[in-house]
C-alpha cells in the first residue's frame, strides 16, 4: 500500500478473517504510528485481535479522502 499523492487520509474496512466480522474505520496518512500496518482501534477489534492474532485480519481500504472534512463524512 502506499500513500496516494496530495490524499489526508481513508476509509478502510478490517475483516477478521475467522469469523468474517469486519470494522470500519478512518486513518490519516500522517499517522505517527506506521499506517500501512494499522488495522484500527476500536474496543472490540482490539479485544478479536487479542483473541485470534493480528495475521487473521485484513485491512482494505475503501476509499480515499483529501481534507479532514472529507474524511469524516466519508466514515459516516
Amino acid at each position: 500500500m502506499r500513500a496516494i499523492s496530495n490524499a489526508y487520509g481513508f476509509i478502510y474496512e478490517t475483516i477478521n478473517k475467522i469469523n468474517g466480522k469486519k470494522y470500519i474505520g478512518k486513518c490519516i496518512y500522517d499517522r505517527i504510528n506506521n499506517w500501512e500496518n494499522y488495522l484500527g482501534s476500536g474496543v472490540y477489534l482490539k479485544r478479536a485481535i487479542k483473541k485470534y492474532g493480528k495475521e487473521n485480519f485484513e485491512k482494505k481500504i475503501i476509499c480515499i479522502a483529501y481534507s479532514d472534512d472529507e474524511l469524516n463524512q466519508l466514515e459516516e
